[in-house]
């Protein structure tokens, strides 16, 4: 563990540091020369008190932490993907209320499972979804907002759409079944699939934090709308494979239940914000995406 100390305009506390997003960043920071202290489910079993110790005087707090939603969901299930986010992000929320140093960042993750599947949203849209996964968005977003309404600490909240990457994350699956010749288009393949490249991803973390008079909601996907049958005609062009079917909807809804609507529905999702701030995207397309996926 590392001891808090006075000076650490450099440290950053991450959670989530053993998943897929959060074990990404926090290899960025440590290559960047920054201080990155981990926050473990052990230290949220600890208690808010415990939190506070760890986070006092940091410059930044990413908030990953979350159980992973690709599972069957089951009343268990669900209640512990409830519980590992908006939980937690209130344990957070009282752990900067209590430490003497408060961070100057509290970057906290959600999706784009909050906008409904109809509309075309940026993050001035308030027409949202109302299923299991857009609730645990909107009790997740107002846990953290309460930092901004009580502190006006600088709050950004991510939506972020669907991580590519080769280390993780929702790529192993896609790869996984299509080493089995399975493809990936789901029913007629028309639904949205928004997206976002982990390079991308990475860099617009570093960006935001980087660039203080930035706040609020960040939709952080890739500025290409795209549809699943897009993603999987594309995938298959760029690794020159072929496959022998692709994954009916009953089977997907035998694995994972109500979460079939994680394939078979999907938002349409821009980046507004990134993009008035000129942000440039390394992977603007599912194109580039992929290609760069499966150099």
């Amino acid at each position: 563990m590392i001891t808090p100390d006075k000076n650490r305009e450099n440290t950053v506390a991450i959670s989530g540091i053993t998943g897929f997003l959060g074990g990404e960043l926090a290899s960025l920071f440590e290559r960047s020369n920054q201080t990155v202290i981990p926050l473990m489910r052990r230290d949220f079993d600890r208690g808010e008190k415990h939190l506070s110790h760890k986070i006092n005087g940091v410059n930044a707090v990413f908030h990953f932490a979350g159980e992973p939603v690709l599972k069957k969901w089951t009343l268990k299930n669900k209640k512990n993907i409830y519980d590992s986010r908006v939980n937690t992000t209130g344990m957070l929320v009282k752990a900067v209320e209590m430490a003497k140093d408060k961070p100057k960042m509290f970057f906290s993750a959600s999706a784009v499972g909050i906008y409904d599947i109809y509309e075309v949203h940026d993050e001035f849209s308030s027409i949202y979804a109302d299923d299991f996964l857009a609730n645990v968005c909107k009790d997740w977003e107002r846990e953290a907002m309460k930092l901004y309404n009580k502190y006006g600490i600088r709050l950004i909240i991510g939506r972020m759409g669907t991580v590519l990457g080769k280390k993780g994350g929702a790529w192993k699956q896609v790869m996984k079944a299509l080493n089995l010749k399975v493809g990936n288009k789901v029913g007629d393949g028309y639904q949205t699939f928004p997206f976002i490249h982990i390079d991308d991803l990475l860099s617009i973390m570093w960006y935001l934090w980087k660039k203080s008079d930035c706040t609020g909601v960040f939709n952080i996907v890739a500025p290409q709308l795209t549809s699943n049958s897009e993603f999987s005609d594309e995938l298959l062009r760029a690794t020159g494979r072929s496959v022998l079917f692709n994954v009916p909807q009953w089977i997907l809804r035998m694995k994972f239940g109500e979460g079939v609507r994680m394939f078979t529905h999907g938002q349409k999702v821009l980046p507004t914000r990134l993009m008035e701030e000129r942000y440039h995207f390394l992977y603007p397309d599912i194109k580039s995406t992929i290609e760069a996926l499966v150099k």
